[in-house]
């Protein structure tokens, strides 16, 4: 699978969950939270360098969705961002990215901040609803200096 794929994939995978109303006490949410846990570890095992930023987006946002406890995957998410930066990422990504690590408690101060830094500089590009999900973040983070949106 390429990294296109994988985050299509991950999306449906998570939008099914979703949809279905599924839980890890269901027998499918089961099913369907290991499935993402193997493309969770396929995507850390390619490396993140072909990926582009919304498929980064897309895949961290389907584990978040089915609830998968991945620390390493976070981990794995949030270095690899916190080394290359935010460039390339739209306002979709970066509510996406800073909502998935605040609802897991994987992402540190450094990841914030670089977001928030991120989402000043994109301000005006954001619509209502990624304004809605950075200003729920950020009341979560009340010693995170919140973006000017």
């Amino acid at each position: 699978l390429n990294p296109k794929n994988l985050a299509m994939l991950s999306w449906a995978i998570a939008s099914l969950f979703a949809n279905l109303g599924l839980t890890e006490s269901h027998k499918e949410g089961t099913e369907v939270s290991s499935l993402m846990v193997n493309i969770a570890g396929i995507a850390q095992r390619k490396g993140l360098w072909g990926f582009q930023p919304g498929e980064v987006a897309s895949i961290l946002w389907a584990v978040n969705k089915v609830h998968v406890n991945q620390p390493l995957f976070y981990a794995f998410i949030r270095d690899h961002l916190l080394q290359i930066g935010l460039d390339g990422f739209n306002t979709q990504d970066i509510a996406t990215i800073l909502c998935a690590f605040v609802k897991t408690g994987h992402g540190n101060d450094t990841l914030y901040e670089m977001l928030s830094q991120k989402a000043t500089r994109s301000a005006k590009d954001f619509n209502r609803s990624e304004k809605m999900m950075l200003s729920w973040a950020f009341s979560q983070l009340p010693h995170v200096t919140a973006p000017e949106l």
